[in-house]
C-alpha cells in the first residue's frame, strides 16, 4: 500500500471510529450531565496566593520577552528546575538539556510522534489506551498493536510474543507507548519485575519506549514505595536505555497553562526541537510555573494534591461499591485520577441509564473491539460533585 493510500485509510478508519468520548448514536442525556471521564485538576486546590504573587513579579519585571514569541527548547529557568526537581523526585539526570517544553503532554506526544512515524509503522499499546494518544498516532498512519494490561500495567510476556512475530514478518516496529505510572484509564502500575523486563526487551530489539509521565507525582502512598526505589522511573537514565519520557502539569496544576515537556537524552531532542512548526510557549505561563518552582510552592501544592485526591479516591471507591458492589467489578488504584470500573452489561444500556441519572460512563473500546465483553469505564476522582450525587444515586439496573 502506497504511503497516501495507508494515510487515507487512517483517517477514514479514525472518521468512522467510535471514540472513548462518544456515547451510541441513539442515545442522549435527558438531564445536564457530570462528564466523569475528563481529568482535570478540581479549580479548588489551585495555589492561587502563590501564582497570584509570582505574576504580579513576572509584570514588575518588565522584560519584554515575556511577551515575545519563545523559540528553541523551552525557557531556560523553567527546563532547570524540572531537570532539579525530577532528579531529586525520579532520578533523572540533573541537566535541563535532557527537557523541551511543549504544549501540554499532547503536544509532546505529537511533536514525538511526527518526529518518529512513518505510515504503516507499528506502534504497540497497552490495551485499554488513552483514545486521544490512539488517535493521534492513527493520523499519522501508524499500525497500532494493542498489548494485554492487567492491574500490574503492560504485560511485558505478550508484547515479546507480539514483537518476534511481527519482526519475523517483517514489520517496522518503531515504539512502545505506555503509561507506567498511574494509567489512563485504569490507574494500574506497571510493576518492578515487568519495568525491567521491559527495559530488557527494549535493549534486546532496539525498540523505544515512550513513558508518559503525567500521573507519576500523583502517588497516594509514596511514603511505603518510593518511585526510585520500589517503582523506578522508567526513564530515570536517558542516556543508555531506550526511553523517551513526556510529562505535564496538566494534571498537577492547571490544564490551561497548557505547559509539558519531553525528557530525553540531547541526540533526540535535537531531532525533535527541528519538527517545532509552532511559535513558542507562551512565556508569561512559563515565567509563572518557573516561579512557582523555585518559591517551593509548586512541591507544597503537589503534596497538598495527593492526600487530597487520595481522601477523594477513597471515598469515591466506597461509595461506588456501597451502591453498585454487586453489579461490578473494581480497581482500587495506587495513584493518578481514575477508578476503573467492570461493568457486566452491554455499554449501550450503562449510557442509557447513566444519562437519565446525570453522569456519563466512559467507553475505552476501540474499533468495537470489546463491545460483545462486559463495559469498561473510568471516572475521575478530581469531581468533587460526584461524591455528593453518588449518595443520592440507586444502582445500575434501577430507573
Amino acid at each position: 500500500m502506497q504511503r497516501e493510500d495507508r494515510l487515507s485509510a487512517s483517517l477514514t478508519a479514525i472518521l468512522n471510529d467510535m471514540g472513548d468520548w462518544d456515547p451510541p448514536p441513539d442515545v442522549s442525556p435527558e438531564q445536564p450531565v457530570i462528564p466523569l471521564h475528563i481529568g482535570i485538576p478540581t479549580p479548588d486546590l489551585l495555589p492561587l496566593d502563590a501564582m497570584r504573587d509570582i505574576a504580579n513579579q513576572v509584570l514588575q519585571d518588565s522584560d519584554p520577552s515575556t511577551w515575545a514569541y519563545g523559540f528553541g527548547p523551552g525557557y531556560l529557568p523553567l527546563r532547570t528546575a524540572l531537570a532539579a526537581h525530577w532528579s531529586a523526585k525520579f532520578g533523572t539526570t540533573n541537566d535541563p538539556d535532557y527537557f523541551q517544553v511543549t504544549q501540554g503532554s499532547s503536544g509532546a506526544i505529537d511533536m514525538l510522534g511526527r518526529s518518529l512515524l512513518n505510515p504503516g509503522d507499528v506502534v504497540f499499546m497497552e490495551y485499554p489506551c488513552y483514545m486521544g494518544t490512539y488517535r493521534n498516532f492513527r493520523a499519522l498512519g501508524a499500525q497500532i498493536e494493542f498489548i494485554r494490561s492487567d492491574s500490574s500495567g503492560l504485560d511485558v510476556d505478550h508484547l515479546r510474543e507480539r514483537v518476534l512475530a511481527l519482526t519475523s514478518a517483517g514489520q517496522v516496529l518503531k515504539f512502545v507507548y505506555t503509561i507506567a505510572e498511574f494509567s489512563n484509564p485504569t490507574g494500574a502500575r506497571l510493576s518492578n519485575v515487568r519495568r525491567r523486563a521491559l527495559l530488557e526487551l527494549s535493549s534486546e530489539f532496539d525498540l523505544l519506549v515512550i513513558d508518559d509521565a503525567a500521573y507519576a507525582e500523583l502517588d497516594f502512598d509514596a511514603a511505603h514505595s518510593s518511585p526510585s526505589t520500589d517503582y523506578p522511573f522508567l526513564g530515570r537514565d536517558a542516556s543508555s536505555h531506550h526511553v523517551i519520557s513526556v510529562g505535564s502539569l496538566s494534571k498537577t496544576l492547571a490544564t490551561g497553562l497548557r505547559i509539558g515537556w519531553i525528557h530525553a537524552s540531547p541526540r533526540w531532542q535535537q531531532l525533535f526541537g527541528q519538527m517545532r512548526f509552532a511559535m513558542g510557549l507562551n512565556q508569561f505561563s512559563v515565567r509563572l510555573v518557573s516561579g512557582l518552582f523555585a518559591s517551593g510552592a509548586y512541591a507544597w501544592h503537589v503534596d497538598q494534591m495527593k492526600q487530597h485526591y487520595c481522601d477523594r479516591m477513597t471515598q469515591l471507591h466506597d461509595a461506588v461499591l456501597s451502591h453498585c458492589g454487586d453489579k461490578i467489578r473494581v480497581i482500587k488504584p495506587l495513584g493518578g485520577f481514575y477508578l476503573w470500573v467492570q461493568v457486566p452489561t452491554d455499554h449501550a444500556t450503562v449510557w442509557k441509564t447513566a444519562y437519565k441519572k446525570e453522569f456519563t460512563s466512559f467507553q475505552v473500546a476501540t474499533s468495537g473491539q470489546n463491545q460483545a465483553h462486559p463495559s469498561h469505564r473510568k471516572i475521575t476522582s478530581a469531581w468533587p460533585t460526584l461524591l455528593r450525587r453518588l449518595r443520592t444515586s440507586t444502582k445500575l439496573d434501577e430507573d
